[in-house]
């Protein structure tokens, strides 16, 4: 089994994007899980929350999955190489005081919240050999169209693979067009006036580069762990936001996981 899931930093902080992974032809995998993870309270926060985290994948030979972090879709297989996915996400948006489910924090008081969002996400992937592949995503919100458009370059490998253990490596490159970082990164002039922030109008551009590595250990045939490290860095303008408290961000998860 190839476990790959998007930094989870960047999904909660809050850039919530799919994953264009390869999955072999002909497989139908399912598996559900919970553990918690431990992430900044948003993107560019310096305080951190410990949350639950449900882990679910439903894969089937046709195509079509349901994935925590992916959402719903359809994976089309043009080649042995070449694949293109279609889905709807969900983006959890961010509130302006602390929660434990969702990304927000009180330093923000008076922001405004950012509301949830469905994504409708596309994109297109390459396969490299059997362990590695290379995607690209684009993400627009359905129901809030003024939240922008953001773009997702992702890469997998899987490392290493053992009888009972595997260890993947992933890495993103993430940009968003204008109105997206200001969305997520921006101060508008309403909101200079209701908070201690300056004003700030960041451009488009790359906005984040993320990385992480991920153990997985099978107990027998249907039971494994899985633990996780990853760390986001923002770049560019984003970086400069003044609610962009450290520019850096890192998160741990643990999950128990059954598989069908």
């Amino acid at each position: 089994m190839k476990s790959f899931r998007l930094s989870y930093l960047v999904l909660a902080l809050p850039l919530l994007t799919p994953t264009v992974h390869a999955q072999d032809a002909n497989v139908s995998t399912s598996y559900v899980g919970g553990g918690v993870a431990y992430l900044p309270r948003y993107a560019g926060s310096n305080e951190y929350r410990v949350t639950p985290l449900v882990d679910a994948s439903f894969t089937f030979h046709n195509g079509f999955f349901i994935d925590g972090t992916q959402g719903a879709g359809f994976r089309f297989r043009l080649t042995d190489y070449l694949f293109v996915t279609t889905s709807a996400g969900m983006d959890p948006g961010r509130k302006d005081q602390d929660d434990v489910a969702r990304p927000g924090s009180d330093f923000l008081k008076g922001m405004g919240d950012i509301k949830p969002s469905v994504l409708a996400n596309v994109g297109f992937g390459v396969k490299i050999g059997q362990r590695a592949d290379i995607g690209l995503i684009a993400s627009k919100s359905m129901n809030h169209a003024d939240y922008g458009m953001s773009y997702h370059l992702t890469g997998h490998v899987l490392a290493w693979s053992g009888a009972r253990d595997s260890i993947d490596l992933n890495a993103a490159l993430h940009y968003g067009n204008d109105k997206y970082n200001q969305t997520y990164f921006g101060v508008t002039s309403v909101q200079a006036a209701n908070t201690h922030f300056q004003r700030f109008l960041p451009g488009a551009g790359l906005n984040a580069a993320a990385a992480g590595v991920t153990w997985t250990h099978r107990f027998g045939e249907h039971w494994m762990t899985r633990f996780s490290a990853e760390g986001a860095h923002y770049l560019k303008d984003v970086a400069d936001s003044p609610i962009v408290q450290k520019r850096t961000g890192y998160l741990a998860s643990a999950s128990v996981d059954y598989r069908f």
